[in-house]
């Protein structure tokens, strides 16, 4: 072997273990995964408590763990930290007591931020946010942040609790999973032994879903914040599919504008409510029916994942970029509704992926199918900006550079003539409903227009950010830091086949994260819309590695590669992308106690199902004191005229009987005369109190 093909190969080891190293090791501080329940031990072999007797003050005088001894720990950036006891509030030094620490402080308070320093010994340090070291009280081992000089500074022992994997799933939640393991696993040996790979991608098809099955039957409840929200509106859209609305009948007093108290609902697109609502309408209005949809797309866009990649890198490429989608945990949580914009973002992943599939296949293709083709391209990018705005003509940009910046295309005229005609065919499919709801609603969608350009330049909702934003937490989404993740966009770039896929896929990427880095407004999935190239960057460079290395019979005899090549592979690819253990942890009791959301929601949404068959609540029913956030979810699991979260005044009480409307409510013990003597209110008890 040459020296040069030595270099060359010891370059890709290196660089696949920076990259699958990375995966892991990214995300640990001080050995300890972030958002962690921990345990602190004192120098004085006792464990850190907060509190409860003595107003949540951090003690460290305890010889075993209880419920006051477990802690959340969240890293920030620059070795910076937060704390919070197990009732979620905030460990804080409390300045207008001597500097003790103290539990129970909201998280926008400056003296909850940390500092943590390792210790010669291998403990840690903790330095408040003027920079004091925590020290022991002697008197009472109470924490305190007085000490000037790190010497006198108090040493801890930071523990994370072992996880018990599966310990908190049931058999019955496990049997997808496991199958579709199982179907991936075949589908890899098939894809190697066989010549035809149509059973492969077949079972690669099969698995994916059974897997995103699993994450869609895990929980019963509707999500906070965006799933509650979108599966209240296309509830309603099955009736009234061209009139979006929120509260279909609000008997009080509204904001009109509003996406979380209104009336008619133009916050997004209309195409991904759609399906919802035709899902719900076939198989009934359940948690399932408004989830499958987004099982189902995010299931294809293997497909789309695979062909691309045959189509432009190898057949391979586009298998190992397809695995890696189907395990991918971030897919597999916004698939399932978990993360915010969750299915608004599958479908805008979805008809991205098949706007520049079908370009990818008129690329590809002769006449007279590359003009079928063409039509597709306009097809699905027009769905695409009915499910999340312009941003859905993504097809075009890298398309039309291709056609710009290389020379023998520039002076194919009828290159334009095919890009105008896709541009005209999305215009056909998107334009039509913004000019009805412009007619119809205008005020709403005037607003709503509005707020979408107001994103580019002002922060929303709080949800901001620097220009590098997006790249830092594109490990949350892919497991890997951006760092690592150009490696393989590198390898990406100079496998494809060609310079018009080179131009096209590259800028697709470069025009989102650049888009998005400059756009004021930062949320985590913005740029989840090019994740099927990303992935395929990944299967392109596990592609390279074993082609170079594993598969090369200058370091492995041929009798060991298929073995090999079989274990290896889907150790990689699925040992780094899917977390079983982060999953337990965000979908099931684990490491939560009854304050989180999760609990609460688990715990309460059979109380609010079925209300008619429970209390005789009916359709002409408005309901009120709703638990916090929980008045979509009634609305939801119920025909009822609407539900609120407060108590109507007596003013309001008349109104709506005068109206003719009749009211229930839930009783936390503590409702107003006017209420509690009408016989005719139905008084349901307060699921959240117990009473």
């Amino acid at each position: 072997m040459k020296p040069s093909r030595h270099y060359t190969h010891l370059f890709a080891i290196l660089c696949l273990l920076l990259w699958l190293g990375g995966c892991k090791k990214a995300e640990l501080h001080f050995g300890i995964k972030n958002h962690s329940e921990i345990t602190l031990t004192g120098e004085n072999t006792l464990y850190l408590c907060s509190d409860r007797n003595s107003n949540n003050q951090l003690i460290c005088n305890r010889k075993s763990i209880g419920e006051w001894e477990k802690f959340f720990i969240h890293f920030l950036q620059n070795g910076k930290v937060t704390l919070q006891a197990s009732d979620h509030s905030y460990v804080a030094v409390a300045d207008d007591r001597e500097g003790y620490l103290f539990a129970g402080y909201p998280e926008s308070e400056n003296n909850v931020v940390f500092k943590i320093i390792a210790s010669s010994s291998g403990g840690i340090i903790l330095q408040d946010y003027k920079d004091n070291y925590v020290g022991l009280d002697t008197n009472n081992n109470a924490l305190k942040a007085d000490k000037v000089n790190r010497a006198n500074a108090a040493i801890f022992s930071l523990q994370e609790f072992p996880a018990k994997k599966f310990s908190h799933f049931s058999f019955n939640q496990l049997l997808p999973l496991i199958f579709g393991l199982i179907l991936l696993f075949v589908s890899l040996v098939t894809f190697q032994y066989q010549e035809k790979k149509s059973l492969s991608i077949l079972l690669l098809l099969l698995g994916g879903f059974s897997v995103r099955l699993f994450m869609g039957l895990l929980n019963p409840h509707l999500n906070l914040w965006d799933e509650q929200f979108h599966a209240l509106v296309a509830k309603n859209m099955i009736d009234h599919p061209l009139s979006p609305m929120l509260y279909k009948n609000p008997v009080l007093a509204y904001d009109e504008t509003s996406w979380v108290t209104g009336h008619v609902w133009l916050h997004k697109q209309p195409l991904f409510l759609w399906q919802m609502a035709l899902s719900m309408k076939f198989f009934g209005v359940n948690v399932f029916a408004l989830r499958l949809p987004s099982l189902i797309m995010s299931t294809l866009v293997i497909l789309f994942i695979y062909r691309i990649g045959e189509l432009s890198l190898s057949k391979k490429a586009g298998f190992f970029g397809a695995l890696l989608f189907a395990l991918s945990n971030f897919v597999l949580e916004i698939s399932s509704g978990a993360i915010h914009t969750d299915h608004n973002d599958i479908a805008f992943l979805f008809y991205v992926t098949a706007s520049i599939w079908a370009w990818t296949e008129y690329e590809s293709s002769k006449l007279p199918r590359k003009r079928h083709f063409l039509i597709l391209i306009g097809l699905f990018s027009g769905c695409a900006i009915l499910v999340k705005w312009l941003t859905g003509l993504l097809v075009f940009s890298g398309w039309g550079l291709s056609i710009l910046l290389l020379k023998e295309r520039r002076v194919e005229w009828v290159l334009y003539r095919d890009f105008l005609a896709g541009i005209i065919v999305a215009a056909f499919v998107f334009l039509p409903w913004q000019i009805y709801i412009l007619h119809t609603f205008p005020t709403v969608s005037q607003y709503e227009f509005a707020l979408n350009a107001k994103h580019l330049f002002n922060v929303i909702e709080g949800h901001g950010g620097d220009f590098w934003w997006h790249f830092d937490v594109a490990k949350e989404i892919y497991g890997v830091n951006f760092l690592l993740l150009l490696v393989s966009i590198y390898i990406f770039f100079i496998s494809l086949k060609n310079g018009v896929f080179k131009t096209a896929f590259v800028s697709y990427i470069v025009v989102i994260y650049l888009f998005f880095g400059f756009v004021a407004t930062k949320m985590i999935a913005f740029t989840f819309c090019v994740s099927f190239l990303l992935y395929l960057a990944f299967g392109a460079t596990v592609e390279k590695f074993l082609k170079i290395i594993i598969l090369n019979p200058e370091y492995l005899s041929k009798k060991i590669h298929k073995v090999i090549y079989t274990t290896l592979v889907l150790g990689i690819l699925s040992g780094f992308n899917l977390d079983i253990e982060k999953i337990q942890e965000n979908h099931t009791a684990w490491k939560k106690d009854s304050n989180s959301l999760l609990i609460k929601r688990l715990s309460t949404t059979p109380d609010i199902q079925n209300l008619a068959e429970k209390f005789g609540v009916t359709s002409d029913h408005v309901v009120f004191n709703c638990a916090p956030d929980d008045n979509i979810p009634v609305m939801f699991f119920n025909e009822i005229t609407a539900a609120y979260g407060h108590i109507p005044d007596f003013n309001t009480y008349l109104d709506l009987k005068q109206k003719g409307h009749k009211i229930a409510i839930f009783d936390h013990g503590e409702l107003p005369s006017h209420l509690m003597t009408d016989k005719d209110v139905i008084k349901i008890p307060s699921y959240w109190t117990g009473r």
